[in-house]
């Protein structure tokens, strides 16, 4: 039952971190010169943060230091 708890917290998160990432990249169009290349990154590091989090709340620190031991 945590483990349902757990996923259906990250559902949310996921959102409103998406939701961000959206403002961000609007944000962004006032550039001229490098404006899809701003974005494209602003995109990848904020959608590895969201992933790496949703996989830390769902597993914790205990998988992710175990994973590599097998």
């Amino acid at each position: 039952m945590q483990s349902l708890g757990k996923f259906a917290l990250c559902g949310p998160c996921r959102g409103v971190a998406l939701g961000g990432m959206r403002l961000g990249a609007r944000s962004l169009r006032n550039l001229t010169v490098v404006r899809d290349e701003a974005t494209l990154l602003w995109l990848i590091a904020a959608g590895t943060a969201i992933y790496a989090g949703s996989v830390l709340l769902l597993f914790g620190k205990r998988w992710l230091s175990g994973a590599g031991a097998s």
